[in-house]
């Protein structure tokens, strides 16, 4: 029999953090902290055991994710600050004239990469001025620029996967490899409505095809990667494969490639 007081108190975090979120718009930090007070609370309540040792262990997890998310978000400042990611976007705008096409690659190409790399929405930041600049409206950008998060399993080198991993009780690189393999078909999936959303059925008639073909290059990437290489890096791997493949059509037009905003991500992928 459902002890329906037991699942009350288990959703209880669940609910406190979505109030403190859309109801009462509370900031992060504070919702995180109540949701946590009343994790503690619902634990103490149900007469959990282990409970220390869970809480501790919790703790480690949380200082692993915020480790990997600070480098990133330093990653980002440092270089915003210095007009990398200004240098970089204005590369990617002069090189695809085409807004439909440049929409595929950047979904599927190069916000997954950035978004791996950096994590914590930053894709975001670099890809939609790259959109706007490209004639999208606002909101064609923004959403867009939110499809880019289709590595979101890798994103800030798969601190999201970590916790997955850690709560199911399995090792970091099974999650990933199954996660690559369910998101093979995804990628196209994004690629043609990136196109479908930029330039409608005339869009995906005339850049269909190249949007299916940079999915299938991120998705080979991403799973090669898990499956073979280093995990963390499955989503970056996956979008610089695309990007690579969206560059390579385009090779006549790559004058002028950013190379000294780009040394910093290829120091970091060779770090790791």
């Amino acid at each position: 029999m459902v002890d329906f007081a037991a699942v009350l108190i288990s959703a209880a975090p669940f609910v406190v953090a979505g109030v403190g979120l859309l109801v009462l718009g509370w900031p992060a930090s504070r919702v995180g902290a109540v949701t946590l007070g009343a994790a503690i609370v619902g634990a103490l309540a149900l007469g959990a055991s282990g409970f220390g040792g869970a809480l501790v262990g919790g703790l480690g997890t949380s200082g692993r994710v915020l480790f990997v998310l600070f480098g990133g978000l330093l990653l980002y400042n440092l270089l915003s600050a210095g007009g990398a990611v200004e240098e970089v976007s204005r590369f990617l705008g002069r090189l695809e004239p085409d807004p439909v096409a440049l929409a595929a690659g950047v979904v599927v190409g190069v916000a997954p990469f950035f978004e791996s790399v950096t994590g914590f929405g930053v894709a975001v930041v670099i890809s939609a001025p790259i959109l706007l600049a490209a004639g999208f409206s606002p909101l064609k950008a923004a959403v867009l620029a939110s499809w880019g998060q289709c590595a979101v399993p890798w994103g800030a080198l798969g601190v999201g996967t970590v916790i997955g991993a850690d709560l199911a009780g399995m090792g970091f690189g099974r999650l990933s490899n199954a996660s690559a393999l369910l998101s093979v078909p995804l990628f196209p999936v994004y690629g043609v409505a990136a196109v479908a959303l930029a330039g409608g059925w005339s869009g995906v008639r005339r850049r269909g095809v190249e949007a299916v073909l940079l999915g299938l290059a991120a998705g080979a990437g991403t799973l090669a990667t898990s499956l073979y290489l280093v995990p963390e890096l499955s989503g970056a791997v996956g979008g610089l494969a695309a990007t690579a493949v969206f560059l390579a059509r385009r090779w006549r037009r790559a004058r002028g490639v950013p190379v000294r905003a780009l040394l910093p991500y290829a120091f970091l992928l060779v770090l790791l």
